[in-house]
């Protein structure tokens, strides 16, 4: 018959008592000279987090170890605290060697830097965690150009030296390279959205042109639809600014995001949508600050806020360009003038229905007479 085991006593507890009613004293002993203020909360925060990219590789001598990779558009203060809190919950999971990596793929004046550390009071380093940092704008695109990974041929549309005509090589290179159809569009559609945060579209626009001219690229290459896919985002965002003010940071995030199926859906609601409906077919949930009625100094109308209108009122006139002459050819002087002074009323009653307006509709809605 087998004995009962012995409760063994729970010495944390015991402890924790003990020097919660001793803290003074204990103070004394790990460090003199040190006042007790007051107790904190011990609950550790349970932050749900989620790196972008963790890679089991191996080097040249069969050595494991686990590779992260942060991807960022621009500069965050707190990088080097994010990359040293995943190595640690990675660390916990795992107990594995591991390198992290920040790939920052916008230029920008300065970026963190390697490492992040954690002082103590006498300042004496208590934790440092050393990361790699690669900006792809100092890059010569022939690092990825040069070689035969064409799914990596995107990158050099962030990459340095791209320009508009750039691009449009690289576009013409992913149009021949043995990939399906839809290979071809997705990495068509990264090299516009790459290139789209250095060049502005109009140049790219203009650079097809140019391309078309000598040969079938705007046809074959998906550079067109992911041209329109681009201007049909900044189209719906810049209805969106029009109707509710300045968007949250994730709903421009899942838009630029968001596939072309999603985009052809919003294009034909986002006159009439709430915002609310709009978050939900981006699979966004409801903000609180979007549902208590976001853009309230909107209406408070300031130089700045002007300025912002008035840029966003230029995005949204060349947006709605590409996708006209997308659908009708090259527009005529007088529609091009007036896409690009009309204020954001005229703008958004022409966006309501782009896709399905005649060119007749559209000059209406620009207060243009009709051709003979």
């Amino acid at each position: 018959m087998s004995q009962a085991s012995t409760p063994q006593p729970d010495y944390d507890q015991t402890l924790k008592r003990l020097l919660t009613r001793a803290h003074d004293a204990f103070l004394t002993l790990v460090a003199p000279g040190m006042r007790w203020i007051g107790e904190v909360s011990p609950e550790l925060p349970a932050i749900a987090r989620q790196a972008d990219i963790v890679w089991e590789v191996e080097d040249a001598d069969g050595q494991r170890w686990l590779l992260h990779i942060e991807l960022q558009t621009k500069p965050d203060a707190d990088m080097g605290e994010r990359l040293a809190e995943y190595a640690i919950r990675l660390w916990r999971r795992d107990h594995r060697p591991l390198r992290s990596l920040v790939v920052f793929l916008r230029q920008a004046r300065t970026v963190p830097e390697s490492p992040f550390v954690i002082y103590d009071h006498l300042g004496r380093e208590s934790l440092r965690y050393n990361y790699d940092v690669l900006r792809l704008w100092e890059i010569p695109q022939e690092r990825v150009l040069d070689t035969p990974f064409y799914e990596l041929w995107p990158l050099a549309g962030a990459m340095q030296g791209v320009t508009a005509d750039t691009t449009v090589a690289v576009a013409e290179r992913i149009a021949t390279a043995p990939m399906s159809v839809p290979e071809r569009d997705e990495l068509t559609r990264a090299l516009v959205i790459l290139a789209g945060m250095r060049v502005p579209r109009v140049a790219l626009r203009e650079a097809v042109r140019r391309v078309t001219m000598i040969g079938n690229l705007w046809q074959e290459s998906g550079l067109k639809d992911a041209l329109l896919d681009l201007a049909r985002e900044r189209t719906i965002q810049g209805v969106l600014e029009s109707r509710f003010g300045p968007l949250n940071e994730d709903i421009v995030a899942a838009l630029q995001q968001a596939e072309p199926d999603t985009l052809e859906v919003l294009n034909a609601r986002v006159g009439v949508d709430t915002l609310e409906q709009i978050r939900a077919r981006l699979g966004l949930s409801q903000d609180k600050q979007d549902a208590d009625g976001h853009g309230v100094l909107w209406e408070g109308s300031s130089l700045k806020e002007a300025l912002a209108v008035r840029e966003r009122e230029r995005g949204m006139g060349d947006a709605f360009q590409m996708v006209l002459e997308d659908r009708f050819g090259p527009l005529s002087e007088d529609i091009v003038t007036a896409l690009a002074s009309s204020d954001e009323d005229t703008l958004r009653a022409v966006g309501r229905h782009i896709m399905s307006d005649t060119l007749e509709q559209v000059r209406a809605h620009l207060g243009l007479s009709n051709n003979s």
